[in-house]
């Protein structure tokens, strides 16, 4: 419960990617580094790791096969540690670290003897990035790393070339910072292309993909020798803590982000809590909060640092991970909903969205509203009266197997629609009507069918196919104001589907549709997906708000589509041309069909034709002159036959030619 007295549901933020700081400290004192700067704070130059802790956290690791993602490396100098064997070793015992992505950084000084080899044999490290900084020159390289430049680049050679033959799968790599004009001082910066030509030359003979970036800022950028510019805006979360990462020090501390140095910087550690329980602790949430709403002030070690999604994805990129984040489950508070699909990723039907009726389970991110102090429910209400909710405030409303039950369904429809934004989007889950439990159910108060959503609109057109609801004395969809009522409301239905008991759901949809209009217990369930219409609009702007339409889907629905085997497309236009398809195919069917009948009546004429001239000329026999009579006849049937022949009566068209296959026969045999 929070302070409130509502129910807070756990949210597992499950760990995908995890830091391993193997050493703190380094050999090199490069003057963009935090590393260099603190040195003087530390007691120990240099700070190692002790396997007993590196084999506590391979285990944890093993627990978690969510983790896809491994850097073997935080602050420091990871070759620097006196037992670098042992720590790959154990790492590579880990069955979640084997299949994982393992990262290892260095900055090439150590990489030769039993360092290299030990890289090579234990297969553990997946991708190796050399630290290689400057502009493909000496100068700029030891102006920003120190006099290094020919021992580093010696052991890169050394390295790939027996990595050729020894490790054909390790992939290799440079971290490249590239300054910008004023970032390093006394030095003339060359143009972009010029320093990444200069760059690839010496590494594009070894095997090594170059891979550039800006000076960055690391937090606490202000007490750094050299740092890179602040870029205009910072916003948008923060990409390491929306990864689900989590970097452990050289003493087992846990920290949400691998760009600040300091170790007070922590929300637990790993010797007294797990991954998973330190990711949803209560520390962890503040700051995840905080840089959601773009609070980085709450979070001292995060006011001054330049990484943030906003700044590093572009608007449909930030979109599309907020709303990968959303799917997931992973956005459950109402004003970090606000807040990201309201103005740092805007996403219609992502800001507000409510449960009427949730029970004991509602979808994540939902507000839960229900009659009953049910766990999970937020809003104690009942849905006969008014909704707790200001006008105009809720993006999507989400009603399964609750609106049956109220007393007056119109009232309550006017109220959804009081409380939703145009545009907003409701999805309605509710028995089908015509079942014999849900008859016999005397909790059950309202009836839900293909025609139900008909009286919540004018609109005369929807994009739900017209064979499911077809009425010969109610043709035009919206039937708002078929009792005289005012037209005080627009919802329009945008999509239907209808869930079927088993005995029904291999069957056709023409013939599933013919069983559930004329039979009981065929249909158990409908849903409709539905959208609020506030403002008028044109035909064209309410098939762009279709075209733009993403139904949302509950968990619990989904499952009910898998078992009732119910067919969903992938989009709307994509059912649309369906059905469209279907229904030319049937046109054109029924054209050939008139085809083959017109040439056979055109065939029985000319036969006819014969045979009365003959009979004029040379025959006087009453059997053939009733015969030739009794043909004409036919042909004129035939012909008022054809007048209608696009009434869907395939039986009246199979009996019409087996009626012309035995007039032919007849008319040869007595012919002969």
């Amino acid at each position: 419960m929070d302070a409130t007295g509502h129910f807070v549901p756990t949210v597992r933020h499950m760990p995908r990617q995890i830091g391993i700081e193997l050493v703190r400290g380094c050999n090199f004192s490069c003057q963009m580094c935090p590393v260099t700067t603190n040195a003087h704070r530390e007691t120990d130059h240099f700070q190692f790791i002790e396997l007993g802790l590196l084999e506590k956290l391979a285990s944890e690791i093993d627990r978690w096969p969510s983790i896809g993602l491994i850097y073997f490396f935080h602050f420091g100098e990871p070759l620097a540690h006196p037992e670098f064997r042992q720590c790959l070793e154990t790492l590579a015992r880990s069955e979640v670290a084997s299949k994982a992505h393992v990262i290892q950084h260095t900055n090439g000084s150590l990489l030769r003897g039993e360092k290299a080899d030990a890289i090579l044999e234990t297969n553990v490290v997946k991708r190796l990035v050399f630290s290689f900084d400057g502009f493909g020159d000496k100068a700029s390289f030891e102006m920003l790393r120190g006099p290094h430049f020919d021992r580093v680049l010696k052991n890169i050679r050394d390295f790939t070339t027996a990595a050729r033959t020894r490790r054909p799968d390790l992939h290799l790599a440079t971290a490249s910072i590239l300054p910008r004009p004023g970032e390093l001082p006394s030095v003339d910066t060359p143009p972009r292309d010029v320093a990444l030509r200069q760059l690839h030359d010496l590494f594009d003979p070894l095997g090594v993909a170059v891979e550039p970036r800006d000076m960055h800022n690391y937090s606490g950028n202000d007490v750094l020798q050299i740092s890179g510019h602040m870029p205009s805006r910072v916003f948008g979360g923060c990409k390491w803590v929306e990864a689900d990462a989590i970097y452990i020090t050289v003493n087992g501390w846990a920290q949400p982000c691998c760009a600040v140095y300091s170790q007070e910087f922590r929300i637990g550690n790993v010797t007294e809590s797990g991954l998973g329980d330190l990711l949803n602790a209560e520390p962890m949430r503040r700051i995840r909060r905080s840089l959601r709403l773009d609070r980085r002030g709450e979070v001292p070690f995060c006011s001054n640092c330049e990484l943030s999604l906003g700044g590093s994805l572009g608007p449909s990129e930030l979109q599309a991970l907020w709303k990968k984040r959303d799917d997931e489950g992973m956005i459950t508070d109402a004003e970090e909903r606000q807040y990201i699909f309201g103005k740092v990723a805007p996403t219609p039907h992502r800001q507000t969205r409510v449960d009427l009726g949730c029970g004991r389970v509602k979808p994540p991110g939902f507000i839960g509203v229900d009659r009953f102090p049910l766990p999970g429910v937020d809003l104690v209400a009942d849905l006969d009266e008014r909704l707790p909710f200001d006008d105009d405030s809720v993006d999507l409303i989400h009603a399964s197997h609750s609106l049956e039950h109220v007393r007056d369904l119109s009232k309550v429809i006017r109220e959804v629609y009081r409380i939703s934004k145009h545009g907003a989007q409701i999805c309605i889950v509710a028995p089908y009507y015509q079942q014999t439990l849900n008859l016999a159910n005397p909790y059950h108060k309202q009836a839900f069918n293909e025609h139900t959503p008909r009286f919540w609109t004018v609109s005369a057109t929807t994009p739900v196919d017209p064979a499911e609801y077809n009425d010969p004395f109610a043709r035009p969809w919206g039937l708002l104001e078929s009792d005289h009522s005012v037209a005080d409301i627009d919802i329009r239905c945008v999509k239907m589907e209808f869930f079927y008991f088993p005995a029904y759901r291999d069957l056709q949809s023409h013939v599933q549709r013919h069983h559930r209009q004329h039979q009981l217990d065929v249909c158990e369930q409908i849903a409709y997906h539905l959208l609020v219409i506030k403002h008028p609009i044109s035909e064209g702007e309410f098939l762009e708000m279709i075209r733009r339409f993403e139904p949302f889907e509950s968990a619990n629905l989904i499952a009910r589509r898998k078992l009732s085997g119910s067919r969903q497309p992938s989009s709307l236009s994509e059912d649309f041309d369906s059905s469209r398809e279907d229904h030319r195919a049937e046109l054109d069917q029924l054209r050939s069909d008139r085809d083959l009948l017109q040439e056979r009546l055109a065939s029985l004429s000319q036969e006819n034709q014969k045979l009365q001239h003959l009979l004029d000329r040379e025959c006087t026999r009453p059997l053939l002159r009733t015969l030739v009579l009794q043909s004409g006849r036919r042909v004129l049937h035939l012909g008022r036959l054809n007048r209608d022949f696009f009434a869907p009566k395939n039986s009246q068209r199979e009996r019409t030619i087996k009626m012309f296959m035995r007039f032919q026969r007849r008319l040869r045999g007595k012919s002969a």
